[in-house]
């Protein structure tokens, strides 16, 4: 759920991370794509997937990126996909697993995932950042979106302020305003 919230990326990018294609580097991950999708065109490439720490341990994206490769080295066999199944062969998940997981936590905390669902935390989050001040730029170099129609068209939504999703970004929003600063 972190991964999507602050990527903004759809289950089919964040279950295609790969940890062969991963850089470690002080307080940050680097993820590079190399698989066609969904929206890739001709000619142009996903930039890589950025993720830098926070300042609260418990949302720190780093920090649980750190355990949950520490803690899946010794089941992982000849995969090289981040994330993978809890379940024995501990294969790569797919993008409905990814979906369905987000899923999960979205009906943990209250939210009735009839009328929001794993693609809602794409919107959620890209929609939170641009009223938190992130500038368009970031947000559409964030979500791999070239076009800002897209995002004020498809993804820019009003903000309920009394959620968890909401705490979740405040703390976010909050450590990427210092890092700007």
């Amino acid at each position: 759920m972190l991964l999507a919230l602050i990527t903004g990326q759809r289950c089919q990018t964040i279950h295609k991370l790969n940890i062969h294609l991963m850089q470690k580097l002080p307080g940050k991950y680097i993820f590079t794509l190399g698989e066609k999708l969904k929206h890739t065109k001709p000619g142009t490439h996903q930039k890589p997937i950025e993720l830098s720490s926070c300042a609260d341990r418990d949302l720190c994206v780093v920090r649980h990126l750190d355990e949950y490769i520490h803690r899946t080295t010794s089941i992982r066999t000849d995969n090289s996909q981040l994330l993978i199944s809890c379940i024995k062969p501990h294969n790569p998940i797919s993008k409905d697993t990814a979906a369905c997981w987000i899923n999960e936590v979205l009906r943990d905390v209250g939210i009735d995932t009839n009328i929001y669902s794993s693609h809602s935390s794409r919107a959620a989050a890209t929609s939170y950042g641009f009223a938190m001040g992130a500038r368009l730029t970031e947000i559409l170099e964030a979500a791999g979106w070239f076009n800002a129609q897209t995002f004020a068209s498809y993804y820019q939504k009003p903000i309920v302020t009394d959620t968890l999703g909401t705490n979740i970004m405040q703390a976010f929003a909050a450590d990427a305003e210092r890092d700007r600063v």
